[in-house]
């Protein structure tokens, strides 16, 4: 996927803010509470408008999520060169043609 540089710098920068619920559930809750609204703002302004999922896509994002999580956990329990490690994180969350969200 191509994406502007811009963006794809400012998108990440917001993955960056973004505590890890899964490891640091206080800190995420409490983060949520403080800055959620205005991060999802920030996201909605950068992707130029504001996605309403239905239940089911609601599910399935949840679960890709979760999957996702689990393959960070075990990469980083893993014996990986950082090179592989750090070449998997950067293109993990990336869509692929067969994404049909």
């Amino acid at each position: 996927m191509d994406i502007e540089p811009e963006l794809k710098q400012a998108l990440q920068q917001l993955k960056i803010e973004l505590p890890n619920p899964k490891t640091e559930q206080v800190r995420f809750e409490e983060w949520r509470q403080k800055y959620g609204q205005n991060w999802l703002d920030r996201i909605r302004q950068l992707i130029g408008y504001d996605l309403v999922l239905n239940e089911h896509q609601k599910e399935l994002l949840k679960k890709y999520y979760e999957k996702n999580l689990v393959i960070l956990d075990l990469m980083n329990d893993s014996k990986l060169a950082d090179e592989v490690k750090q070449d998997i994180k950067e293109t993990l969350f990336l869509p692929t043609q067969s994404n049909n969200i």
